[in-house]
């Protein structure tokens, strides 16, 4: 007998079933809300005019669905639409104006505030202030910004207490460096300066919120009953705050790709609702109860996290599976995420420019579209165990859509990350457990010291094969994304099984798309032809450029880099050695610069001015005091003091000045390019530059605090300057 395939209406020779894309109105909600947002970081309230084609296109969408079946919610939700696009464009704008409204201040000033969290930095301590008070020239200022202060030197400072201070105050501004100052502005943090701690007083007894006060009531009890390393290990686990991790055990955790166990997110909130659910059900409590209970100890340990974009994400989805369950709805991990990502925005719709808040959506929307497509696929391999397939394709697929992100953020990503996760993820998770159920034994009862050796034993176990190993070596690095993240996402998500066509046509489109991505990373990443380039980077206190010739790397450093930006640049430009170094400092400066340097990069030379009293105590670097001009190919250099570095690059003159702007008693050759920390006339009118670069903030000037990072390209006596990738 025959079988006869009865072919379904709704295909045809390129789709299968149903729509290409299933409908959810909660996700394009979202995407309406994030559009609106990024809209008017790009173009301010002038965004508002792109509501007029928005309202086009629902008009139109809505007659012609209208013209065969009248439907008055397809007219709400084309309004909803509207409105989520509109609020996003609204409320941005609103939050970058509260910011940049605030009173501006600089130069020293009286300071005084109240002590509002305390971390531990490479740089001594860094205090954040509330309810600051500003004695100006002009009279008493108070905002109600936060203010951040460094604090050099060693000083038992406790929160809640109110500091006095004189300072150099800088007012940040909503951009710098080319981008959003988002953890500034999500921090309401809208002043900054700097202080020994000899020259701070202080009065009050140090006294927080309820939030800080268990914060703090955690860290005493592990940092008594544990050793350091394991205390501070399990105090970023339960509260997210890794300040006190040593740097460099915390930078192999980031290397192995496994650092999100330090960011509360959907791993520990996932944890925690587990371990209360599972109480509560043995509690029998109604539902009416349950769902209450459950989501008030959430949001409470939220708090004590700090609600970081991550837990509040992750908060918003066990909420939205809490409240589905408990009503007997089908949980749709998709609609999930996205009322998540709602939740987050409507809270500050700066967080659609956080890392944090990025990286968190991009895997789980990751695990949304890839997930089952990967573990059916793994489950297709015969005999290949069913928990191990869906443990490899959760986790590939979040990894996956974190890629472009970790990569532009970080300038890196994990190699072994995978084969990591797989194995430490399932063994912290029930470390994890432990330890928070044990960390409230302890807080309550005082027995710490013997509830605690159990969590201490396990997390030294777990973590043996991340201590053990430097995975450095099995870094990605050296190219960036950028726009191109965009193709990333479109191809695998058209790989998908979240798109309804048959193999042939989604070959064809994977094929196309793969094209696009490859050509426009080339584009993007590779250095094509003989046009010389030197590239310029600047971070807040963070100034240097890089000249590469032949495959050799010679960098000029405008004082002492930022070890974290530093990083960043190195591993995006994949630069492992630097050929020679110049640093327009002085000795003592040149002497915190070279070991920094030499973190991430060997140094071959390094050429100060013949005059500077550097002693040379790092064996591995030669250092050359230059007399005249140094020649490499078709580059030269020569100092001019101890401020100012004279290049002669295949012709072209290049002038770098370090010296905060005074050049009395220096005689400064003319120039084609200026590159200067501000601006000076003096210096301006000796060396008559063609063009003019400044690293500060400069009206009518070239700035990379404006632009952010530039390359400087000449060929045949003509120099452009660009943005750098």
């Amino acid at each position: 007998m025959e079988i006869q395939k009865i072919k379904r209406a709704d295909e045809n020779i390129f789709f299968k079933g149903y729509r290409v894309i299933n409908f959810r109105p909660l996700f394009f909600i979202s995407l309406s809300f994030g559009l609106g947002i990024f809209l008017s970081f790009a173009c301010g309230l002038a965004a508002l005019w792109y509501n007029l084609l928005f309202a086009a296109v629902c008009i139109f969408w809505i007659a012609k669905k209208i013209r065969h079946c009248a439907s008055f919610g397809k007219l709400l939700f084309a309004f909803a639409l509207f409105c989520f696009f509109t609020v996003g464009i609204v409320s941005f704008s609103m939050q970058i104006s509260s910011f940049e409204n605030s009173p501006s201040v600089s130069g020293m000033n009286d300071c005084s505030g109240i002590v509002m969290d305390i971390s531990e930095t490479d740089y001594g301590k860094s205090i954040v202030l509330k309810d600051v008070v500003f004695e100006t020239p002009s009279g008493r200022l108070t905002t109600n910004k936060n203010l951040l202060l460094y604090m050099n030197g060693d000083k038992d400072i406790k929160i809640g207490q109110e500091l006095f201070f004189s300072a150099n105050v800088t007012t940040l501004d909503s951009y710098a460096y080319g981008k959003l100052n988002t953890s500034y502005i999500l921090d309401g943090m809208r002043y900054r300066a700097s202080v020994s701690s000899d020259a701070l007083s202080f009065s009050g007894v140090g006294r927080g919120g309820l939030f800080y006060s268990v914060r703090e009531k955690i860290r005493s009890v592990l940092f008594t009953n544990m050793d350091q390393s394991e205390a501070a290990l399990s105090y970023a686990m339960l509260t997210g705050n890794s300040d006190f991790i040593d740097v460099g055990l915390l930078q192999n955790f980031r290397y192995g790709g496994v650092a999100h166990i330090f960011a509360v997110s959907g791993l520990h909130i996932g944890l925690l609702y587990g371990i209360i659910h599972w109480i509560l059900k043995r509690l029998r409590l109604k539902k009416t109860f349950e769902v209450p209970v459950e989501f008030a100890a959430i949001l409470f340990y939220v708090g004590v996290c700090g609600f970081s974009p991550s837990s509040v994400r992750a908060l918003a989805m066990c909420s939205v599976h809490m409240i589905t369950s408990a009503f007997g709805v089908q949980y749709d991990r998709l609609n999930s995420v996205s009322m998540a990502a709602i939740v987050v925005l409507a809270i500050n719709p700066v967080y659609l420019f956080s890392v944090g808040f990025q990286l968190s959506i991009a895997a789980a929307g990751g695990i949304v579209v890839l997930g089952n497509f990967l573990t059916s696929a793994l489950r297709k391999i015969p005999h290949f165990p069913k928990k191990i397939a869906a443990a490899i394709g959760i986790s590939l697929s979040a990894q996956i859509f974190t890629f472009p992100l970790l990569l532009d953020a970080f300038g890196y990503v994990s190699a072994i990350g995978l084969v990591l996760n797989f194995v430490f993820i399932p063994l912290i998770s029930f470390v994890y457990t432990v330890l928070f159920l044990c960390t409230m034994v302890a807080a309550i009862l005082p027995i710490a010291e013997f509830s605690l050796f159990l969590p201490s034993t396990l997390l030294k176990i777990a973590v043996l094969p991340i201590i053990t190993f430097d995975y450095k070596s099995l870094l990605i690095s050296g190219f960036s994304f950028g726009a191109c993240a965009a193709l990333w996402y479109c191809l695998f998500f058209f790989l998908s099984d979240k798109i309804n066509l048959k193999r042939v046509p989604k070959l064809c489109g994977a094929g196309i798309l793969s094209i696009a991505l490859v050509l426009s990373m080339f584009s993007r990443n590779f250095f094509f032809g003989d046009t010389l380039r030197m590239s310029v980077f600047s971070y807040y206190d963070s100034n240097f450029l890089l000249f590469q010739q032949d495959a050799q790397t010679y960098m000029i450093a405008i004082g002492c880099p930022r070890k974290s930006h530093l990083e960043r640049i190195f591993l995006e430009e994949n630069i492992t050695t630097v050929a020679g170094l110049f640093v327009l400092a002085d000795a003592a400066t040149v002497n915190s610069a070279l070991p920094i340097v030499l973190e991430y990069a060997q140094v071959n030379e390094m050429y100060l001015p013949k005059d500077l009293d550097f002693v040379n105590s790092f064996q591995s670097v030669n250092v050359v005091f230059l007399n005249g001009f140094f020649e490499r190919g078709s580059f030269a250099a020569c100092y001019l003091g101890e401020n100012f570095l004279f290049c002669n690059i295949d012709g072209a003159k290049v002038l770098v000045s370090g010296s905060g702007g005074t050049a009395e008693g220096e005689f400064l050759p003319k120039c084609d390019l200026l590159l200067s920390m501000i601006y000076s006339e003096e210096i301006v009118q000796k060396c008559e530059p063609g063009f003019e670069i400044y690293f500060s903030k400069q009206a009518d000037k070239i700035s990379l605090y404006e632009t952010g990072d530039l390359q400087i390209l000449w060929k045949d006596d003509i120099i452009s300057i660009q943005e750098a990738r």
